[in-house]
Parts: structure tokens; sequence; C-alpha cells
């Protein structure tokens, strides 16, 4: 991700938190079907949630830390403010 300039890092965790949905919506539907085992559905939309948690984390820090680099620093008063 270091290649990657700050927009795009945030393009490319929003476009696997959108795949990652889809997957557990894909899983969901496949155990909904009886194409998987309830089993195979539970635990693979469960994994599938899981990486749709942690990329929103992930985007939600990194729009966190971008935010923090763009806005000014807070000086503290210097000595000729308190005259």
């Amino acid at each position: 991700m270091d290649s990657f300039t700050r927009p795009q890092q945030q393009r490319f965790l929003a476009v696997n938190v959108v795949m990652d949905s889809v997957d557990a919506a894909a899983f969901l539907a496949a155990g909904l079907r009886r194409d998987v085992s309830r089993t195979s559905a539970m635990l693979s939309t469960a994994v599938a949630l899981s990486a749709v948690v942690a990329g929103a984390t992930a985007l939600v820090e990194h729009k966190q830390a971008a935010a923090q680099e763009t806005e000014p620093t807070a000086m503290a008063p210097s000595n000729n403010d308190w005259k």
C-alpha cells in the first residue's frame, strides 16, 4: 500500500469492503438455497463479515490519520502573548 497515494489507498480499502460485503451476501444466499451446508454457509459468512469489519475499521483509521495530517497544529502561546 505504500506505493499508492492516500486517495488511492482509501479507494482500495473501500472497494475491498464492498467486495467482502458481496462475498458475505453470496455465502448467506448459498446457505439459504442449501447449495452448501449450513455450517459452511455460517462459517464463510462469518469470515467475510469479519473482513468487512476489519476493512471498515482500517478505512476509518486511514481517514482519521489523513484528517490529522491536514489540520493545522495548535501553537502554544508565546511569551509575547502574555504581555
